[in-house]
């Protein structure tokens, strides 16, 4: 594998969900619109998380083309 392992892309996830959690708390009240926000940025995450991944296939198998083995962990 290369790049950020799927479990590694949602830990990262996870991670900016909690900091946009603590900062909305900061931040004045949004009503409905907050969970609207998290909502959204939730899956926006997870899509570039799919495009990341696809990405790190494609550079693996493009590795393997040219040869390059790489490590599995």
């Amino acid at each position: 594998m290369v790049g950020l392992t799927h479990d590694e892309v949602q830990r990262e996830i996870a991670r900016r969900m909690t900091a946009l959690d603590e900062a909305q708390e900061e931040a004045e009240h949004l009503g409905p619109y907050g969970d609207l926000m998290r909502m959204m940025a939730l899956t926006a995450f997870q899509r570039a998380a799919e495009i990341v991944m696809l990405n790190n296939e494609r550079i693996a198998a493009q590795l393997r083309e040219a040869g390059i083995e790489l490590a599995t962990t």
